[in-house]
């Protein structure tokens, strides 16, 4: 299904296409009968602090599972730190930072839910070898991380 933040059942049945697009209010849903499909060059698991920020200084964001918790849902800025084990999001890393006047070094967390959530869609999440005040607690975003590279598109 395309993401359409909230939860949902598979609608390939109903829009009879695999493919769909929904559009807000009277419109609704409707299947997408020709379209494109991005291809992967490489691919590959990238757990764990090192292997994440290899990966990112080496081709940009990655994408990682995240315990999405009622703390994260309400984050408005700052950075965050929560104890997250299950998880039930996907999130991108864009890359890394120091607070420079706490210390505290944070991933810096892209999510889906839009520009008003967070700091304009952005958070900044600890790592898990953070040295300052804010710990090392990160809903668990450095256990299932991903890369691929871009191969082409095909219909």
């Amino acid at each position: 299904n395309n993401y359409r933040a909230e939860n949902e059942q598979c609608l390939s049945a109903t829009y009879g296409s695999e493919c769909y697009t929904c559009s807000p209010g009277a419109a609704g849903c409707a299947g997408i009968e020709s379209y494109k499909r991005l291809d992967a060059a490489e691919y590959g698991a990238c757990d764990g602090y090192a292997k994440m920020k290899a990966e990112i200084y080496a081709r940009g964001p990655i994408s990682c599972g995240v315990d999405a918790n009622a703390e994260m849902e309400a984050y408005t800025g700052g950075i965050f730190s929560s104890k997250g084990s299950s998880i039930n999001h996907i999130i991108s890393i864009a890359g890394w930072g120091v607070e420079p006047t706490t210390g505290d070094e944070y991933w810096v967390l892209r999510n889906s839910w839009g520009e008003p959530w967070g700091e304009e869609g952005f958070m900044r999440i600890v790592t898990s070898e953070n040295k300052g005040p804010a710990g090392t607690d990160n809903l668990a975003v450095e256990r299932e991380c991903a890369f691929a590279t871009v191969k082409g598109f095909r219909a």
